[in-house]
Formats: structure tokens, C-alpha cells, sequence
């Protein structure tokens, strides 16, 4: 419905892995890639893995937008009490990872919510 509100006509959606997004992408390079809520789960090594996947096939002057989580005061009780098994990171700790990627740190902002717990990174492709 937006898309038509907007008069957008080149939308492209997939279920799938996000590993797979490489067979998505052999005949046209995305403008947008969002993806939030799986980097809370990705270790550093498998989260820089995915996003390299993503810069490879992300449009010269492409966004990212991504998001994690914040170590915060609900952290013991998701950790030990639920056992859920979250990887938090600082605001400079998702730079980093967007920075090692490629992404230009003056391409990177990060904005978190009043409570500082969900940091949500608008990264963009160099031209």
C-alpha cells in the first residue's frame, strides 16, 4: 500500500536465511537492506561475516540499517534467569563491526531510543 501510495514500483522481498542473500542479488544490487534483530545474536566473527555479505551486494551509495542491543539492566535476568542468550554490544562495538565491513565511520549514526537499550545503525555504502 505505501508503495503505491508513493508511486515506488521496484520492491523486492525474501524470506529466507539471511547467509542466503547472495543468491538474491546476482542481477541487481539493493538500495536498502534492513535487517534488525539478528545481530543480538551473531558473534562478532559470524555478525562481520553477514554484514561483508551485505556490503558486497549493497548499490554504490546503499543504506544499511541494522540495530542491537545495549547491555542493560534487564541483561542477568534475560541471561541467567531465561537463559537467553543475547550479545550486547556497546555504541562503539556496532561501529566497529559496520567500520570493519567497509562502511565509512563518517557513514555510520547510531540512535538509540530514550531508555539507550536498542541501538538502531544507519550505515551508507561509499558512492
Amino acid at each position: 500500500e505505501l508503495a503505491a501510495t508513493y508511486n515506488v514500483n521496484q520492491i523486492e522481498w525474501y524470506r529466507d536465511y539471511a547467509q542466503n542473500l547472495e543468491k538474491y542479488c546476482n542481477d541487481f544490487q539493493p538500495d536498502i537492506v534492513e535487517m534488525v534483530g539478528l545481530l543480538d545474536y551473531y558473534p562478532d566473527e559470524q555478525a562481520i561475516d553477514l554484514l561483508k555479505k551485505i556490503y558486497k551486494v549493497l548499490s554504490p551509495g546503499g543504506w544499511l540499517i541494522t540495530c542491537n542491543i545495549r547491555s542493560n539492566i534487564e541483561r542477568p535476568f534475560v541471561t541467567k534467569a531465561i537463559n537467553w542468550p543475547m550479545i550486547y554490544r556497546s555504541p562503539q562495538g556496532l561501529a566497529n563491526i559496520l567500520i570493519e565491513v567497509g562502511f565509512p565511520s563518517e557513514n555510520i549514526k547510531i540512535i538509540y531510543e530514550p531508555l539507550k537499550i536498542h541501538g538502531l545503525a544507519i550505515a551508507r555504502k561509499v558512492a
